[in-house]
């Protein structure tokens, strides 16, 4: 999808601004005018899909240890605003269900990031692709990793699902991405090239760069061309990026 700007995905929703992975930082994000959300997925104990970026609960919430060692039923307690800023007390980690009740009815786009797992790849995949379903939401789901298993088992499991690679560096990361079968590359600013990027489209892929909250980096990577750009400040994403 190209439009007359690339797309602009907030990064954890408007994480520069409210507290990331929650529903609160989403509606932020969409209020601003974000094109799509990316968020993060780890299982829990009882394998529900929640969305948390860390393995461990003790920087975004006021739990302490390793999230796949607890219950849904325990993390649903946690406040996972109050770190933030205290006017966030009360903040809670979303499950990818409640995720999927927000952004269906807003018709936004989602990139989900499988995060690594202690517990078996196949049941976390089908845990994640079992919530999408059951929303009917597999043609607005994007899902990435930088767990090249995740995606080649996804795959396999369906085969229409769209699918992305995220790196840092790799030599000709498009060529591993067809290999994977995935849509799309996501690639870390530092090392986003311009041949890269063209050799990305030639090879029919799209390429999104992470992560940018900096207005001359954010013009910097649009004029280079990329599709879309993985950002905490939406709002200032869209002031750099519109042509």
């Amino acid at each position: 999808m190209r439009k007359e700007r690339p797309v602009v995905v907030a990064h954890r929703g408007a994480s520069a601004l409210a507290p990331e992975n929650t529903i609160i930082a989403f509606e932020w994000a969409r209020l601003l005018g974000a094109d799509a959300i990316e968020a993060d997925v780890r299982l829990s104990r009882d394998r529900v899909p929640v969305i948390l970026h860390d393995a461990y609960l003790e920087r975004t919430t006021d739990g302490e240890g390793f999230a796949e060692t607890k219950d849904w039923s325990d993390i649903l307690k946690l406040d996972a605003g109050s770190w933030f800023d205290p006017s966030f007390h009360g903040a809670r980690v979303p499950s990818l269900d409640e995720l999927l009740l927000w952004a269906k009815p807003h018709h936004m786009p989602l990139i989900l990031e499988l995060k690594g797992s202690l517990i078996d790849q196949d049941v976390f995949i089908k845990a994640v692709l079992s919530v999408i379903y059951d929303h009917d939401y597999m043609h607005a789901t994007t899902f990435s990793s930088y767990h090249d298993h995740f995606l080649y088992r996804l795959k396999q499991y369906d085969p229409k699902a769209q699918t992305a690679l995220l790196y840092v560096y790799l030599q000709e990361p498009w060529r591993y991405a067809l290999e994977l079968g995935a849509s799309a590359l996501h690639a870390a600013y530092p090392f986003l090239r311009k041949r890269h990027i063209e050799a990305a489209h030639q090879s029919g892929l799209q390429l999104y760069v992470y992560t940018l909250s900096d207005y001359h980096d954010l013009r910097s990577a649009c004029e280079l061309g990329v599709d879309g750009v993985l950002t905490d400040r939406p709002e200032l994403a869209i002031e750099a990026c519109t042509r």
